[in-house]
Formats: C-alpha cells, sequence, structure tokens
C-alpha cells in the first residue's frame, strides 16, 4: 500500500501491478533446465503513476512484452494491449523496463526472448465506492438538464473502473446519447465500443464514423487512431498522406507516440517529403518525454549521422533507452 499526497487515500496496485500472463511456479529438478525471464522486482522501483492520471483516478490493465537479454537486462519492448490510457501504458512500459530480470533459459542456459506481462493500474478504497456513487447522482442530475459532459463522465463511470460495478450496456447508452450530440470524448469511447464489440454488437463502420467525428473535433486518442487506419489501410483506403496529417494533428497536442510516429514518417519519406532533421525533431520530442521507442530510434539517428553529426557515445546512450535520464543532445 501506498499513501497519495493528491487524494490522501490509500492505493493498492494489485500485488505489485503485475502477472506474468502465462504464468510462472518455482520450478525444480528438470523444470529448471527451462525457464520464461522473470523479473526481479527488488532491482526496480514500481512504476510511478503518472499526476495527471491519479487525479482523474484514471485505471486498467495494460499488456507488455519485454525483449530480455541473457544478461537479464531489457533491451526493447511493445505494448501488446493498452489499458486505454496512454499515459499509463507508457508509465508502466518505462518503469518495468528499469527492472533486471531473470533470463530465460534453455537446457540450463542462459537465452534472450521475449517473456508478456501486465500491469494492473488499480484504486482499492472504502471511501471510493461511495465517492462514485454521489458523482453519479451529481452527474446524472446534470445530465437531465442537458449537460454533455455529464453523459460521457456517467458512461465512464459504468464503465467499471471508477469505483462502480461495470454496466456496459448503461455506459453504451450514456456514451451514445452524448456522442449523437457531438460530445467528441463520448465519440471516442463509442467508437472503441464499436471497433471492439464490447458493451455494444460489433460495427467497424460505425466505429470509423466516430472516431472521425471525435478526430476532427480535436480528440487526440482518436487522432491517433484514425492515423493508424490510415496507415495500415484498416475500413479506408490506405493513405499515408492521411495518416501522417493526423499524426500530426496529435502530434501538435503532445501526443508522444504521435511524434514517435511523425519521426519515422520522415525519416523514411512516407507520407511527407523526406527530411532526417524533421525526424530527429520529432523523435527528440518523444524521446525527451521518455518514450523508449523514440530513444532508441534517437540513437539509431544518432549512430548512423541522419540528421546529427555521427556520435557513438550519444547513440550508445538511446539504444540503452537512456537508462540515466540522459537524452542524445538534449539541451540543459
Amino acid at each position: 500500500m501506498m499513501k497519495s499526497n493528491i487524494f490522501n487515500k490509500k492505493i493498492l496496485a494489485s500485488a505489485f501491478g503485475l502477472a506474468l500472463l502465462a504464468g510462472v511456479s518455482i520450478p525444480s529438478g528438470a523444470e529448471a533446465q527451462n525457464m520464461q525471464a522473470v523479473a526481479d522486482f527488488n532491482s526496480c522501483q514500481k512504476p510511478e503513476w503518472p499526476k495527471e492520471a491519479l487525479r482523474s483516478e484514471q485505471t486498467g490493465a495494460v499488456t507488455l512484452s519485454f525483449l530480455v537479454s541473457d544478461e537479464g537486462k531489457v533491451t526493447d519492448s511493445v505494448i501488446v494491449k493498452s489499458s486505454g490510457f496512454p499515459s499509463l501504458d507508457e508509465a508502466a512500459q518505462r518503469g518495468i523496463g528499469r527492472c533486471r530480470f531473470r533470463p530465460a533459459k534453455i537446457n540450463g542456459t542462459a537465452v534472450g526472448g521475449w517473456t508478456q506481462m501486465q500491469y494492473v493500474w488499480s484504486i482499492d478504497t472504502r471511501e471510493r465506492r461511495q465517492q462514485a456513487v454521489d458523482r453519479a447522482e451529481t452527474y446524472r442530475a446534470a445530465a437531465l438538464k442537458g449537460d454533455l459532459q455529464a453523459l460521457y463522465e456517467l458512461g465512464m463511470l459504468y464503465r467499471g473502473s471508477h469505483g462502480l460495478p461495470a454496466d456496459p450496456a448503461y455506459a453504451t447508452r450514456m456514451f451514445r446519447l452524448a456522442a449523437e450530440r457531438g460530445q467528441p470524448d463520448a465519440q471516442y469511447e463509442l467508437a472503441n465500443i464499436l471497433n471492439y464489440g464490447v458493451g455494444a454488437e460489433k460495427n467497424p463502420e460505425q466505429a470509423l464514423a466516430y472516431y472521425q467525428k471525435a478526430a476532427q473535433q480535436g480528440n487526440v486518442q482518436a487522432q491517433r487512431k484514425l492515423a493508424g487506419f490510415y496507415e495500415t489501410g484498416t475500413g479506408v483506403a490506405r493513405t499515408p498522406t492521411l495518416a501522417a496529417e493526423w499524426y500530426r494533428k496529435a502530434a501538435d497536442q503532445g501526443d508522444h507516440a504521435s511524434e514517435d510516429k511523425l519521426g519515422s514518417y520522415y525519416e523514411n519519406g512516407t507520407g511527407v517529403e523526406q527530411s532526417d532533421a524533421n525526424a530527429v525533431s520529432w523523435y527528440r520530442k518523444a524521446a525527451e518525454a521518455d518514450l523508449p521507442a523514440a530513444q532508441t530510434h534517437l540513437g539509431l539517428m544518432y549512430l548512423r549521422g541522419k540528421g546529427v553529426e555521427k556520435d557513438l557515445a550519444l547513440a550508445r546512450l538511446g539504444l540503452e533507452r537512456l537508462r540515466n535520464g540522459a537524452i542524445p543532445g538534449r539541451r540543459r
């Protein structure tokens, strides 16, 4: 348990927030000859809860995959399944990436390889449920007066991660009422529901329409999602120029994953005019926000001398994920 200086309440991070998806038991005998990589939690601190996420009581589970060397060091990582909140995903990825691991073994020999883990961000307090009930009543009263934000907040409360039992059908109704009246955050949540078929029947066409509406109104998550659709040709014609345009809109709002994406677009001349200098600029923005992928990409630019003067020392820092907090070329 830890005490929050924001809410002054107890916060539980679900048994340190971590669960190996495959499930790991302590082997003995011949079984010890073959093992998955396992994190040594005594070697690192628990991921720090992003302040804004904590104030908003954002919770969820993120599934991560880590590439662990035969020396037990994390050399790469990817987000397999988002918690629904990019700041929580990045904080978990960054925090666990600092851990040392007991490397995987095959026939008793340490080997590098990928291992998948889940980190659960959860807040568990006695008063939290009562607070959620009180907020629900307040939001209902406001919604009856036509407050679209209140409709959206009701949907979030009944999505099941804010202290009340999950009621997907009710949450969907609230999101739909707000979305049909133009509330962009509700449009994004409804798009997710229709895209994944959780809380309503799956309908990719309607999902795309709501992602577009939310993105056009400035919802940064919808902008990044729409960019991904145009990048991969999911539900739309593959259009790199539109993908770059939507990544740019999200990046301009400080979305670090989009900053990194835009860097790769400029580096490769995808949907934009090729520019190593612009690539470095966008990679650096995301790297300075501690996005691991961007730190690696920036390190590679220094390694190859693309858009910057070649510098092997700075490249090494980038490729090691800058565990000491120094970003290649950061201005102090």
